[in-house]
């Protein structure tokens, strides 16, 4: 009984060995793979990001417009409602 359970506490250790050597071996991946981006993707991913910025920034005063307005029609309903 206690060379089993010998044997699977020496299993579960070679298994965290393996694992842990995978988590190091793509973790060396993963910065290799960031190091090797061309010059003209990141150019690209930032004009993308800033136009997206470029985006919500001017759908910003839509918002408050639709939002403002909304509200109003509420205030304007309540006043009609309470005159009558």
């Amino acid at each position: 009984m206690k060379a089993k359970l010998e044997a699977l506490k020496n299993l579960a250790a070679r298994a965290r060995a393996k694992q842990a050597a995978a988590a190091a071996a793509l973790s060396v991946a993963a910065v290799q793979a960031q190091a090797a981006l061309p010059a003209e993707a990141t150019a690209a991913i930032t004009a993308l990001k800033d136009d997206g910025t470029d985006m919500v920034a001017a759908g910003w005063p839509v918002l408050v417009a639709i939002t403002g307005g909304l509200i109003l029609m509420g205030i304007f309903k309540k006043v009609l409602s309470r005159a009558t």
